[in-house]
């Protein structure tokens, strides 16, 4: 019968090269703490920059002049975001 294999964990192919002295056999790399620090530090930080990010959206859609003319150009900040993400 075939033997089935375990697919490598998603945090060893963020690995740019093999780990000398943490390799096991079979060639399986395993992340040190300082790069599981990293790892997590950077996840942290695209949640911290995504929820800022959305609550600047929140307060231009919440805006209201002066005149209490509301902010409608919705569509327009989206292409200006979606521009700004291609360069």
């Amino acid at each position: 019968p075939a033997r089935l294999v375990n697919p490598p964990s998603p945090l060893l192919l963020l690995m740019p090269e093999p780990i000398a002295n943490g390799a096991k056999e079979g060639g399986e790399r395993r992340l040190t703490t300082s790069q599981r620090l990293q790892l997590l530090k950077g996840a942290a930080g695209i949640y911290f920059f995504f929820i800022q990010y959305g609550k600047l959206q929140e307060g231009i859609f919440k805006y209201r002049s002066p005149t209490g003319k509301k902010f409608d150009a919705v569509w327009f900040l989206q292409l200006i975001d979606a521009a700004a993400n291609v360069l």
